[in-house]
């Protein structure tokens, strides 16, 4: 994994944007990427359609697709383990090593979505646009997310907490906008020339 990239991402989910990082959090992240690469304890499901499913023959999901030539379902986990390691720590590690593992399973799913195809669009969840987060359990059901230890709780979160799940359309490139978020105007990230997504 490229390093660079992943202490970018690392920096940004910390909101470390324009601060000197010492070398205590430096240490920190390194061990942390050690540790969850010889876990080797990234895993997935996907499925490519071509005809819509039945919850998803509304909005959003029809914007979402419109002009598609298909989609892959996707869903992807750290698993537990992760949890437990990040339970483990104190207070300050934990902090992050809970970034390191956003950003690892980030790159790996960018890493599996470049398998899949160079003709897709982000990763579209249900929770987005106004669609019922609670949908995700259609996917991960479609998936049989189960068999990689992905269950969803009542509350519409997924356990293991690192996990993924969502539709990449094929042959469209919709792009990930600031003008819905609801942090719009007070951003730290646009405040500062960024963006906390990459496009």
């Amino acid at each position: 994994m490229n390093y660079s990239l992943f202490k970018s991402r690392v920096l940004g989910y910390l909101s470390y944007l324009d601060i000197e990082v010492s070398d205590e959090v430096n240490s920190v992240i390194a061990v942390s990427l050690d540790k969850l690469t010889n876990l080797d304890c990234f895993a997935y499901r996907y499925t490519e359609y071509t005809e819509l499913l039945p919850f998803m023959n509304k909005e959003p999901y029809t914007s979402f697709l419109s002009g598609a030539n298909g989609y892959y379902l996707v869903a992807t986990t750290l698993g537990e383990e992760v949890d437990s390691i990040k339970n483990s720590l104190d207070d300050k590690s934990r902090l992050i090593f809970d970034a390191c593992a956003n950003a690892y399973l980030e790159i790996k799913n960018e890493e599996l979505k470049a398998r899949l195809g160079n003709d897709l669009s982000y990763m579209f969840s249900p929770g987005y646009q106004g669609s019922d987060v609670k949908e995700l359990w259609f996917i991960l059901d479609e998936l049989k997310a189960d068999e990689i230890g992905i269950k969803m709780l009542e509350s519409g979160m997924m356990r293991p907490i690192k996990s993924m799940a969502g539709i990449y359309a094929k042959g469209v490139s919709p792009q990930k906008k600031c003008g819905s978020c609801i942090m719009l105007k007070n951003c730290v990230y646009r405040k500062a020339g960024k963006l906390c997504f990459h496009p």
